[in-house]
């Protein structure tokens, strides 16, 4: 048997010299660990076969009590997430937890090498390990891998603890790029996860050392997947879309500067109620009584409720549009709504701008383009998107300082068969095109099950338990507000149906209970409207105008003179990827050389304007693919001339994509009369 098995002195000074190297690193992380420790210490882990027999408490350095460890009043929390640890065939230490081994009984360090050493992990940015396990797995990674992020989540710090007192963590430690999420909640996790790069994370979760949380973990792969499917979907978006917004902004800019922000309604209304008018079936519920809600909340419209609601006579307080299609535009089209504020982004299709409404006003754009131009005028804030225009609704009203907000028409489903409410566009639509062999009914029925996204996912449900008819594109949004819900648990969200999906965070509300609060018109009144006059040439004075004029006239030479530099300096990089080489000080100096043009890259102003047209990363492998000879072995195993003419031709495929990119910015630019 392992002498540190039999050892306590031992296990405290691995435990002391742990918690040290982690004290190091993470010294906040460390004193909850070391609280820990005091009341679970590192006696948590058993011996196979003698379960009785736990360690003594640790020293005095961590804060030694005389009170035997089995006395404890967590004793039965230990007990269920005790480790059996005993000897591995080979000598080294392995555990086991409720019969499921963590690491191999016979070689757990050769073990963690197979499971590290495949293509996946070794493409991997991140390596994302689900529980602490011994630290084995975590040890390779660190010793093969050490330039990749290495992340460990963990979300019972007694696990950690256990580890620490049996296995020797320095190494990992020591890894440049290395963060512990311990005792962490999903939603940190994934946020944390995002900004190392989820797409070109691996993610290693044995059963055994996930089995002690399976309900959070679960959850976070869960939202993992989520992430990336909403990652994959931005891409495809991008893709399928990029040309489209950059031609709005480019039509758009000279009208779309003149405009105000969202900027004076920011946190102006705590006292206030909000009430999100969606699309979904269950609108036809609230309708009928919209017009005493409008005199107890906020109303904030999308788009394609607007029909909805002008046609029982409601004009709400403000209308969001943010989808750039023309299709999307038309929801609006021959509509209009005086007493309303439309709040909208500069990519929409260029008719949103001419809407007869009170006012029109801006948040910041989502858009590379649209962020350059509002640094040279008025800064505007940010609204989130989620995928819907409800999001970024939901958001307008926490953006308000909303505390309680309620959502009517927000589904996210089918009840009863059903697509949209009465009167939408979508709605409208399918009269338009009924005839006698393919009716209404027939039109919404294939609008759900003929939907590439459908599924029959048996644990949708609404607010009462009762399954309902979704897809998986409605299911991301509703993810996207449970996101949203965990993120601002002062924000109180309701919804008025229960027909519609349930989504976690929500809470159900009957619309009578809307109406029972108090009337508050002149209130909501003079939040809306008290900073507008009802027309822009009221609202701005000669002067202010004069000066939008000369920012307008000051941003556009910027842009034109920025642009120009960064075509001129991609230029001279894909003129250097040119260059003949012979010898190795040749490729060297041609590398060197484009490391320092790729820094003067990297400093312009407007490096980000070519990822709205540019290739996203897995159409980029793909071009290269195609466009390229096989990558040749690293230089260690390979020619080092043969991989360096490999890593100039892909350079100069690169520059050349983002030369297209920049020509097709300066293409629309002058075909709208912004460039000379």
């Amino acid at each position: 048997m392992n002498s540190l098995l039999n050892d306590v002195q031992r296990q405290k000074a691995l435990l002391k010299k742990n918690l040290k190297n982690f004290a190091e690193r993470f010294p906040a992380l460390e004193r909850s660990l070391r609280l820990q420790a005091e009341t679970f210490p590192c006696a948590a882990v058993s011996r196979s076969g003698d379960t009785d027999n736990r360690f003594d408490a640790v020293d005095n350095d961590f804060g030694e009590t005389d009170s035997d460890f089995g006395a404890n009043d967590n004793d039965s929390r230990e007990a269920d997430n005790r480790l059996k640890i005993f000897e591995a065939k080979n000598g080294e230490i392995t555990a086991s937890y409720k019969d499921l081994l963590l690491h191999s009984r016979y070689n757990p360090s050769n073990e963690a090498a197979k499971t590290l050493h495949t293509e996946f992990i070794k493409q991997a940015e991140s390596l994302v390990f689900f529980g602490s396990g011994l630290g084995y797995g975590q040890a390779e990674a660190a010793q093969s891998f050490p330039s990749k992020n290495l992340i460990v989540i963990e979300p019972d710090p007694l696990r950690l603890l256990q580890a620490f007192c049996v296995f020797d963590w320095e190494a990992v430690l020591k890894v440049p790029s290395c963060v512990f999420l311990v005792g962490a909640d999903t939603q940190t996790v994934i946020s944390v996860l995002e900004h190392y790069g989820l797409r070109d994370a691996a993610v290693i979760a044995p059963k055994a050392c996930t089995a002690h949380a399976e309900a959070y973990f679960s959850a976070l792969a869960s939202l993992i997947a989520r992430n990336k499917d909403k990652q994959d979907i931005n891409e495809k978006t991008l893709q399928k879309f990029g040309t489209l917004w950059l031609s709005n902004m480019c039509k758009n800019l000279a009208r779309s500067m003149s405009l105000n922000g969202i900027n004076r309604y920011k946190d102006g209304a705590p006292h206030l109620p909000f009430c999100i008018l969606a699309a979904g079936p269950s609108l036809d519920e609230i309708l009928p009584h919209l017009r005493e809600v409008k005199k107890r909340a906020v109303l904030v419209c999308t788009d394609t409720a607007l029909r909805s609601c002008l046609r029982v006579g409601v004009q709400p307080h403000f209308i969001l549009v943010t989808d750039p299609q023309y299709l999307n535009a038309r929801h609006i089209a021959d509509l209009k709504a005086p007493e309303s504020i439309l709040i909208t982004e500069t990519a929409v299709y260029p008719d949103v701008f001419r809407f007869k409404c009170r006012e029109i006003i801006l948040y910041s754009s989502l858009f590379p383009l649209g962020r350059y131009i509002e640094q040279f005028g008025e800064k505007k804030e940010p609204l989130a998107a989620g995928g819907s225009v409800a999001s970024s609704a939901w958001d307008f009203a926490r953006f308000c300082g909303a505390k309680i907000i309620y959502t009517a028409g927000l589904d996210l489903s089918y009840p009863a068969n059903k697509t949209h409410a009465r009167g939408s566009t979508f709605e409208e639509k399918t009269h338009f095109i009924s005839h006698r062999l393919k009716g209404t009914e027939m039109h919404n029925a294939a609008a759900v099950y003929t939907n590439p996204a459908y599924t029959n996912d048996n644990k949708a449900a609404d607010y009462e338990g009762n399954p309902v008819i979704t897809d998986a594109r409605m299911l991301l949004y509703a993810w996207w507000f449970e996101s949203k819900a965990a993120s601002f648990p002062d924000v109180k969200t309701a919804s008025l149906s229960a027909k519609g999906l349930c989504i976690p965070g929500f809470f159900l509300a009957n619309v009578c209970e809307l109406l029972s609060l108090p009337v508050r018109e002149k209130e909501i009144d003079d939040f809306c409207f008290s900073q507008t006059a009802g027309a822009e040439n009221l609202t701005d004075t000669p002067s202010s105008l004069r000066q939008k004029e000369d920012n307008k006239t000051y941003a556009l030479n910027s842009l034109q003179k920025d642009l120009c530099e960064l075509q001129n300096t991609v230029k001279q990089a894909a003129e250097v990827c040119g260059r003949r080489c012979r010898t190795e000080a040749d490729y060297t100096q041609v590398l060197n050389e484009l490391s320092r043009i790729d820094e003067l890259i990297y400093k312009s102003r407007v490096k980000a304007l070519a990822s709205l047209v540019f290739p996203p990363p897995s159409q980029l492998e793909s071009i290269a693919q195609k466009s390229l000879p096989p990558a040749p072995p690293p230089p260690s195993r390979g020619d080092y001339k043969t991989a360096a003419a490999y890593n100039i031709l892909k350079s100069k495929l690169i520059y050349t994509i983002i030369l297209q990119s920049i020509d097709t910015h300066i293409h629309y630019l002058k075909k709208n009369g912004l460039f000379l």
